[in-house]
């Protein structure tokens, strides 16, 4: 049968395993994602959108393949065989399709410290808000530290406020040490400063665990939700249990 490049929708906690890509250690998202497809022959040419960090988890990351099988099907073998990780919607996609190349990504990071106060610390966030060099804010690798963060914003899960990002694009570490600066200066009590000027300042990396991949968008791609119990549920209970799991970070020093 023809093959047709598929988008598939999918979430994962991220404490389940020692790290995201594909490396020497079999336990990795991606790792165990690959290694079924292959032992199920599901397709070629598997490509996933993020890359999160360790201990990071999603409930919205992104993977093309090329498959002759029903997408539905591919989801079903998949959420049968994995575990801590729950395929959840697809699109079909033209075969020149990059799964990379989306319009924007948003990451959501609970804080749940008792000491926040949320407005205060929406408001040193939104200093980082348009576009700026982000080298001080970010774990360097070589690449061009210039970014657009097109919105920062709050909410609430289960009650927990939490920050929300948008950008097309972001750079390694770069949500963790925006939030890091953040703490430090309300746990502080520091008085509030241009993030961009010269002043020195001890760099903090805000915790992963409390950070989520929780939406990718592309133009032109209508994502359709399979709505098994199951898989809902799983999504579901993962978030609650990392929220539990994690609360004691009110008391990190």
């Amino acid at each position: 049968m023809e093959r047709k490049r598929v988008v598939f929708g999918f979430a994962y906690d991220g404490t389940s395993f020692s790290s995201y890509q594909s490396h020497n250690s079999l336990n990795t998202v991606e790792g165990r994602i690959r290694g079924e497809i292959l032992r199920n022959e599901l397709g070629e040419n598997m490509r996933t959108a993020s890359r999160t960090d360790k201990n990071v988890s999603a409930l919205f990351n992104t993977m093309s393949l090329d498959t002759s099988l029903k997408p539905e099907d591919v989801i079903g073998i998949l959420n049968s065989s994995l575990e801590n990780v729950y395929f959840h919607s697809y699109g079909t996609v033209p075969e020149d399709f990059n799964v990379r190349h989306c319009s924007e990504k948003e990451y959501t990071y609970l804080l749940p410290f008792s000491w926040v106060n949320i407005e205060d610390f929406l408001s040193e966030m939104k200093k980082f808000v348009g576009t700026h060099d982000f080298a001080k804010f970010c774990r360097f690798d070589n690449k061009d530290t210039t970014r657009k963060i097109n919105s920062i914003d709050t909410t609430f899960w289960n009650g927990i406020p939490a920050l929300v990002f948008r950008s097309q694009g972001f750079l390694w570490n770069q949500i963790r040490f925006i939030v890091g600066y953040g703490i430090r200066r309300q746990r502080d009590r520091a008085e509030s400063e241009d993030p961009w000027s010269n002043q020195k300042w001890s760099r903090y990396l805000a915790p992963a665990e409390l950070l989520f991949l929780t939406k990718i968008e592309y133009k032109d791609v209508e994502m359709k939700r399979i709505r098994g119990r199951s898989v809902e549920k799983k999504i579901e209970i993962n978030r609650r249990n990392t929220i539990a799991r994690n609360f004691f970070y009110h008391n990190i020093p």
